[in-house]
Protein backbone atom coordinates (compact mmCIF):
# COMPACT_ATOMS: atom_id res chain seq x y z
CA UNK A 1 0.00 0.00 0.00
CA UNK A 2 2.81 2.29 0.86
CA UNK A 3 4.36 1.71 -2.43
CA UNK A 4 1.21 1.99 -4.33
CA UNK A 5 0.38 5.68 -3.04
CA UNK A 6 2.08 7.52 -5.00
CA UNK A 7 0.56 6.08 -8.00
CA UNK A 8 -2.96 6.99 -6.93
CA UNK A 9 -1.98 10.53 -5.92
CA UNK A 10 -0.60 10.88 -9.20
CA UNK A 11 -3.81 10.06 -10.82
CA UNK A 12 -5.78 12.10 -8.43
CA UNK A 13 -3.71 14.71 -9.87
CA UNK A 14 -3.94 13.53 -12.92
CA UNK A 15 -8.04 13.32 -13.05
CA UNK A 16 -8.12 16.99 -11.58
CA UNK A 17 -5.94 18.67 -14.11
CA UNK A 18 -6.85 16.47 -17.42
CA UNK A 19 -10.29 16.18 -16.79
CA UNK A 20 -13.48 17.51 -16.02
CA UNK A 21 -15.23 15.65 -13.28
CA UNK A 22 -16.65 17.77 -10.86
CA UNK A 23 -15.90 16.07 -8.23
CA UNK A 24 -13.87 13.30 -7.20
CA UNK A 25 -15.01 10.48 -4.84
CA UNK A 26 -12.85 8.09 -3.28
CA UNK A 27 -14.00 4.77 -1.35
CA UNK A 28 -11.00 2.66 0.83
CA UNK A 29 -11.30 -0.61 2.31
CA UNK A 30 -9.40 -2.64 4.91
CA UNK A 31 -6.36 -2.72 4.04
CA UNK A 32 -6.71 0.05 0.93
CA UNK A 33 -7.23 2.69 3.08
CA UNK A 34 -3.68 2.79 3.77
CA UNK A 35 -2.92 3.28 0.08
CA UNK A 36 -6.22 5.87 0.24
CA UNK A 37 -4.61 7.67 3.99
CA UNK A 38 -1.12 8.07 2.27
CA UNK A 39 -1.94 8.83 -0.85
CA UNK A 40 -3.77 11.94 0.65
CA UNK A 41 -1.29 12.67 3.11
CA UNK A 42 1.36 12.96 0.08
CA UNK A 43 -1.43 15.47 -1.44
CA UNK A 44 -1.17 17.38 2.28
CA UNK A 45 2.50 17.89 1.76
CA UNK A 46 2.37 19.23 -1.92
CA UNK A 47 -0.17 21.62 -1.19
CA UNK A 48 1.28 22.79 1.72
CA UNK A 49 2.31 26.29 0.43
CA UNK A 50 -2.00 26.67 -0.54
CA UNK A 51 -4.92 27.18 1.89
CA UNK A 52 -7.54 24.81 2.10
CA UNK A 53 -9.95 26.65 0.03
CA UNK A 54 -7.38 26.54 -3.17
CA UNK A 55 -6.27 22.89 -2.65
CA UNK A 56 -10.20 21.33 -2.79
CA UNK A 57 -10.65 23.41 -5.41
CA UNK A 58 -7.70 22.48 -7.34
CA UNK A 59 -8.32 18.53 -6.73
CA UNK A 60 -11.64 18.92 -6.46
CA UNK A 61 -12.10 15.46 -3.99
CA UNK A 62 -15.33 15.51 -2.68
CA UNK A 63 -16.23 12.40 -0.21
CA UNK A 64 -13.54 10.06 0.68
CA UNK A 65 -14.67 7.32 2.54
CA UNK A 66 -12.81 4.93 4.86
CA UNK A 67 -14.67 1.35 5.74
CA UNK A 68 -13.24 -1.12 8.20
CA UNK A 69 -9.79 1.33 7.85
CA UNK A 70 -6.76 -1.26 9.08
CA UNK A 71 -4.42 2.41 9.55
CA UNK A 72 -2.73 2.95 12.59
CA UNK A 73 -4.45 5.66 14.85
CA UNK A 74 -1.27 7.37 15.60
CA UNK A 75 -0.52 7.54 12.18
CA UNK A 76 -3.53 8.88 10.68
CA UNK A 77 -3.19 11.56 13.15
CA UNK A 78 0.24 12.86 12.31
CA UNK A 79 -1.22 12.57 8.98
CA UNK A 80 -4.13 15.15 9.96
CA UNK A 81 -1.51 17.66 11.66
CA UNK A 82 0.30 17.70 8.39
CA UNK A 83 -3.13 19.32 6.83
CA UNK A 84 -4.60 15.55 5.59
CA UNK A 85 -8.40 17.27 6.19
CA UNK A 86 -7.99 20.46 4.03
CA UNK A 87 -7.53 17.92 0.37
CA UNK A 88 -10.78 17.10 0.18
CA UNK A 89 -14.36 18.33 0.91
CA UNK A 90 -15.42 16.01 3.60
CA UNK A 91 -13.98 12.38 5.19
CA UNK A 92 -16.20 10.14 6.62
CA UNK A 93 -14.84 7.12 8.69
CA UNK A 94 -17.40 3.92 9.09
CA UNK A 95 -16.27 2.75 12.67
CA UNK A 96 -17.17 -1.10 14.56
CA UNK A 97 -16.74 -2.35 17.87
CA UNK A 98 -17.31 -5.69 16.45
CA UNK A 99 -14.89 -5.72 13.45
CA UNK A 100 -13.15 -9.41 14.14
CA UNK A 101 -10.40 -8.55 11.48
CA UNK A 102 -9.75 -5.12 13.12
CA UNK A 103 -9.39 -6.97 16.31
CA UNK A 104 -6.82 -9.67 14.84
CA UNK A 105 -4.81 -6.79 13.51
CA UNK A 106 -4.87 -4.98 16.75
CA UNK A 107 -3.44 -7.82 18.54
CA UNK A 108 -0.98 -8.96 15.78
CA UNK A 109 0.66 -5.21 15.87
CA UNK A 110 -0.38 -3.62 18.74
CA UNK A 111 -1.26 -0.82 17.73
CA UNK A 112 -5.14 0.74 18.04
CA UNK A 113 -6.85 1.13 14.21
CA UNK A 114 -8.91 4.00 12.92
CA UNK A 115 -11.52 2.01 12.08
CA UNK A 116 -12.42 -0.28 15.56
CA UNK A 117 -12.81 2.99 18.34
CA UNK A 118 -14.31 2.81 21.09
CA UNK A 119 -15.88 6.50 22.58
CA UNK A 120 -14.18 6.20 25.59
CA UNK A 121 -11.30 6.29 23.39
CA UNK A 122 -11.57 9.94 22.50
CA UNK A 123 -10.09 13.07 24.30
CA UNK A 124 -12.00 16.15 25.41
CA UNK A 125 -10.27 17.82 22.46
CA UNK A 126 -11.12 15.40 20.26
CA UNK A 127 -14.84 14.95 21.05
CA UNK A 128 -14.91 19.14 20.84
CA UNK A 129 -13.42 18.78 17.21
CA UNK A 130 -15.78 16.26 16.27
CA UNK A 131 -19.13 17.74 17.38
CA UNK A 132 -17.79 21.50 15.46
CA UNK A 133 -16.04 19.81 12.31
CA UNK A 134 -17.74 19.52 8.94
CA UNK A 135 -14.25 18.04 7.34
CA UNK A 136 -14.15 14.72 9.19
CA UNK A 137 -17.25 12.71 10.74
CA UNK A 138 -17.09 9.31 12.59
CA UNK A 139 -19.85 7.44 12.07
CA UNK A 140 -20.91 3.86 14.13
CA UNK A 141 -22.40 1.21 12.72
CA UNK A 142 -23.18 -0.52 16.11
CA UNK A 143 -26.80 0.29 15.96
CA UNK A 144 -27.05 -1.10 12.43
CA UNK A 145 -28.39 -4.47 11.23
CA UNK A 146 -26.40 -7.07 10.77
CA UNK A 147 -23.29 -5.00 11.05
CA UNK A 148 -21.98 -7.80 12.86
CA UNK A 149 -22.59 -10.41 10.35
CA UNK A 150 -19.55 -13.06 9.54
CA UNK A 151 -16.35 -11.33 11.01
CA UNK A 152 -18.43 -7.99 10.99
CA UNK A 153 -15.56 -6.66 8.44
CA UNK A 154 -18.16 -6.53 5.31
CA UNK A 155 -20.43 -4.15 7.12
CA UNK A 156 -20.66 -1.94 4.20
CA UNK A 157 -22.10 -4.92 2.29
CA UNK A 158 -23.71 -6.75 4.78
CA UNK A 159 -26.18 -4.17 6.14
CA UNK A 160 -28.35 -2.42 4.16
CA UNK A 161 -28.37 0.75 6.57
CA UNK A 162 -24.59 1.18 5.95
CA UNK A 163 -24.89 0.40 2.18
CA UNK A 164 -27.18 2.66 1.68
CA UNK A 165 -25.75 5.46 4.16
CA UNK A 166 -22.69 5.24 1.50
CA UNK A 167 -24.64 5.71 -1.30
CA UNK A 168 -26.79 8.50 -0.52
CA UNK A 169 -23.30 10.54 0.75
CA UNK A 170 -21.34 9.54 -2.87
CA UNK A 171 -24.81 10.12 -5.08
CA UNK A 172 -26.01 13.02 -3.02
CA UNK A 173 -23.10 14.84 -1.12
CA UNK A 174 -25.42 14.60 1.53
CA UNK A 175 -24.04 15.46 5.13
CA UNK A 176 -24.72 12.82 8.15
CA UNK A 177 -27.38 14.97 9.68
CA UNK A 178 -28.75 15.57 6.50
CA UNK A 179 -29.52 12.07 5.15
CA UNK A 180 -30.84 10.86 8.50
CA UNK A 181 -27.85 10.38 11.29
CA UNK A 182 -27.84 11.73 14.65
CA UNK A 183 -25.04 12.67 16.18
CA UNK A 184 -24.18 11.36 20.12
CA UNK A 185 -23.91 15.04 22.03
CA UNK A 186 -20.48 13.99 24.38
CA UNK A 187 -18.63 11.77 21.75
CA UNK A 188 -19.54 13.90 18.47
CA UNK A 189 -19.94 10.14 16.54
CA UNK A 190 -22.29 9.73 14.23
CA UNK A 191 -24.80 7.43 14.59
CA UNK A 192 -27.67 5.10 13.34
CA UNK A 193 -31.03 5.98 15.29
CA UNK A 194 -34.03 3.29 14.97
CA UNK A 195 -35.73 5.54 12.29
CA UNK A 196 -33.09 5.86 10.28
CA UNK A 197 -34.68 4.17 6.80
CA UNK A 198 -37.60 7.14 7.36
CA UNK A 199 -34.95 9.62 7.87
CA UNK A 200 -32.78 8.49 5.03
CA UNK A 201 -36.02 8.41 2.53
CA UNK A 202 -37.08 11.83 2.71
CA UNK A 203 -33.68 12.90 2.28
CA UNK A 204 -33.19 11.35 -0.69
CA UNK A 205 -36.58 11.91 -2.22
CA UNK A 206 -36.05 15.95 -0.97
CA UNK A 207 -32.77 15.86 -3.13
CA UNK A 208 -34.33 14.05 -6.04
CA UNK A 209 -37.88 14.80 -6.78
CA UNK A 210 -37.72 12.22 -9.47
CA UNK A 211 -37.21 9.27 -7.66
CA UNK A 212 -39.72 10.23 -5.24
CA UNK A 213 -42.31 10.44 -7.90
CA UNK A 214 -42.23 6.44 -8.70
CA UNK A 215 -41.94 5.80 -5.17
CA UNK A 216 -44.78 7.46 -4.21
CA UNK A 217 -47.02 5.89 -7.46
CA UNK A 218 -46.15 3.09 -6.29
CA UNK A 219 -47.24 3.11 -2.99
CA UNK A 220 -50.64 4.06 -4.31
CA UNK A 221 -50.62 0.88 -6.16
CA UNK A 222 -50.02 -1.09 -3.65
CA UNK A 223 -52.71 0.29 -1.02
CA UNK A 224 -56.05 -1.31 -1.00
CA UNK A 225 -58.71 0.54 -2.44
CA UNK A 226 -61.80 1.02 -0.18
Amino acid sequence: ARYSAVFLREFIEYLARETDAERIHIVGYSAGTRLVATALHQLALASGHRDAAETRRSLRLGNVILVGSDVDRGIFGTYMLDGLLDVQERITIYESPKDKALGIALFTFRNERVGQLDPDDLTAEAKSFLLRSDALSLVSVADAPDFDHGNGHSYFRDSPWVSTDLLATLRYRLRPADRGLVQDAASGIWEFPPDYLERVEAAIFAADPELARPAAEARAADRPSE
